[in-house]
């Protein structure tokens, strides 16, 4: 039975004795009215997103806060693919690039918490952005529900094959013994892979010059033509180059080998101890979103994340299917800002 089909029969009639047609009714003959007016009205104002019932009833926007084509929009589009299926919902991916993905990702943060308005991001507009500008507008521990990752990448520590270092014990040797001469390229500052060279640097405990291009692919090109010594690159990016002998693989940034690369060690394995960095993307919600639709979403995003369709497209651009539950992931999430935020501060790192 339907709430507003039992109230309206529970309604008292108005007590119309005596009164001349149009007449106003006298405000005494409402009393047992007004509040069955007021439940009613507040039944009537419990939307399927607050109540859980009928969810979803329109399509969903899984925004991506970064230009077509790039890693974040291709695992956003997977996940958008395989959770409209799950809903029985078109989810339409909206990309709203900018300031490193906080335009986004504040867009997000500032939605209503409905559970019609999704996130796909990864570390940077997540954990990394927050330390390095001044306002971006959303805090992410507050203002966003993680629901689940969905897909991980080591960084690889790759070299220029004139590098006169065949391992990682070579390399700090040599790092050691010239100090400030060998060079670290990057995307730009607060990049994964300047990150990922900052804690090198820090844990290592050895002086290597960091140079900040104007995207990846100029630090790879650069690389690759022996203008820099070092970068930490996506495993997309390393893998085709190591086969081919155009690089030479030091480690990994994961806490376990690749299978990718399987022959290549750990950081940890190789010496520097303590370095774990893995870049990860998550799906969220703003926070507020009732519990009920964060975790049917979560669930049905870890679904989606395993089947053979979304493991083979991740495994085509190198990544991990990764999942966990949104408590968990939470965790992992504030562990990250943390942990990124202490970075950021013991190595002076500061945005262009």
């Amino acid at each position: 039975m339907r709430l507003g089909t039992g109230l309206q029969r529970a309604r008292p009639a108005l007590p119309r004795a005596g009164l001349a047609p149009g007449a106003a009714i006298p405000w005494r003959a409402l009393s047992g009215v007004l509040p069955w007016l007021i439940v009613a009205g507040a039944v009537n104002a419990q939307t399927p997103a607050s109540t859980g019932r009928d969810y979803p009833s329109r399509p969903l926007r899984l925004v991506a806060p970064f230009p077509p084509g790039g890693s974040s929009d291709l695992v956003a589009r997977v996940i958008a693919h395989g959770l409209g299926e799950a809903l029985g919902q078109a989810v339409v991916t909206d990309n709203r690039a900018g300031a490193g993905g906080s335009i986004g990702t504040a867009l997000v943060a500032k939605a209503a918490a409905d559970g019609y308005t999704l996130l796909l991001a990864g570390v940077g507009p997540i954990a990394t952005n927050v330390h390095l500008y001044a306002d971006v507008g959303y805090d992410p521990v507050r203002d966003l529900a993680a629901l689940t990752p969905v897909a991980s990448a080591p960084t690889m520590l790759v070299g220029h094959p004139g590098v006169p270092a065949k391992s990682v014990k070579e390399l700090l040797a040599l790092a050691r013994q010239k100090p400030g001469w060998l060079t670290c390229g990057s995307g730009g500052v607060g990049t994964p892979a300047h990150l990922g060279c900052e804690m090198f640097k820090l844990l290592a405990r050895v002086d290597i010059l960091h140079v900040a291009y104007k995207g990846s692919g100029q630090a790879i090109n650069d690389l690759l033509g022996g203008q820099i010594h070092l970068v930490f690159a996506s495993t997309p990016v390393g893998v085709p180059n190591l086969r081919s002998g155009k690089l030479r693989g030091f480690a990994v940034t994961s806490a376990q080998r690749t299978p990718q690369a399987a022959d290549l060690p750990t950081l940890e394995e190789a010496g520097v101890h303590g370095y774990v960095f893995d870049s990860w993307w998550g799906a969220f919600m703003p926070a507020r979103t009732p519990v009920k639709i964060v975790e049917r979403v979560a669930a049905d995003i870890g679904r989606v994340v395993q089947q053979a369709d979304a493991k083979e497209r991740f495994a085509t651009l190198g990544l991990d299917p990764y999942v966990m539950s949104p408590k968990a992931f939470s965790a992992l999430v504030r562990a990250d800002v943390e942990r990124i935020g202490k970075l950021v501060r013991e190595t002076g790192i500061k945005a262009e």
